[in-house]
This record gives C-alpha cells, sequence and structure tokens, in this order.
C-alpha cells in the first residue's frame, strides 16, 4: 500500500489516499483501488495544518498569503492606471508591466 497527498487546482489539500501499486511489464507504476478526484494534482507530503495551502513547492499558511497579498495590493499602481496601459499599449504597458513586476519581487509568495 502506499499513500499519495492531493491537491486541487488552488493549492486545497484534498486528503491522503492509499492504493496498491501494480507495476506492468514497462515497469510503469499503477495506483489502484484509490478514487483520486479528477484533476487532483499529486504533493510530495501532506500540510502541517489543514488550513494550509499548496503553492507549487511548499505549504504555505493562509496568515502568510493573506500577508504578501496585502502587501502587493497596497503597491500595485492604481487598477485605473493599469486599464489605462492596457488601452493605451506600446511603451505605456510596458512600463506598467514592470511595475506590476517589481512589485510581485519585492513581495513574493510565501513572504
Amino acid at each position: 500500500m502506499q499513500e499519495k497527498f492531493y491537491v486541487d487546482a488552488n493549492g486545497k489539500f484534498l486528503g491522503t489516499f492509499i492504493g496498491r501499486e501494480i507495476i506492468d511489464e514497462n515497469g510503469d507504476i499503477t495506483i489502484v483501488d484509490a478514487e483520486i478526484p479528477v484533476g487532483a494534482i499529486e504533493v510530495p507530503m501532506p500540510p502541517q495544518d489543514a488550513r494550509q495551502t499548496w503553492d507549487g513547492g511548499t505549504w504555505v499558511s493562509v496568515n502568510e498569503i493573506e500577508f504578501y497579498a496585502e502587501l502587493r495590493k497596497k503597491a500595485y499602481p492604481p487598477i485605473g492606471d493599469q486599464i489605462d496601459a492596457i488601452f493605451k499599449g506600446g511603451v505605456a504597458f510596458d512600463d506598467m508591466q514592470q511595475q506590476v513586476q517589481a512589485v510581485k519581487v519585492r513581495y513574493p509568495k510565501g513572504l
């Protein structure tokens, strides 16, 4: 029997699934007897706290997510300016992309 851990597309933990390994003639492993939800993404370990979400490389607590998200929200250019840059395109759009990317670098996920 083998345990596997899965999250949904938003990183929310779906649970631990236990199944039997079947190895075919090519050496490929298939897990059977575990009803894994459609679209589930396998992760290497379960969260330490059910309120955590998977960010693609580690488990992040809700408080950490809210923290960096709030910092980004305050630092981003006003939404009206962002829409204006999209509408204008060209240099205005490129400049806006650089401003937004600078905020993301300053306040990375999991900060």
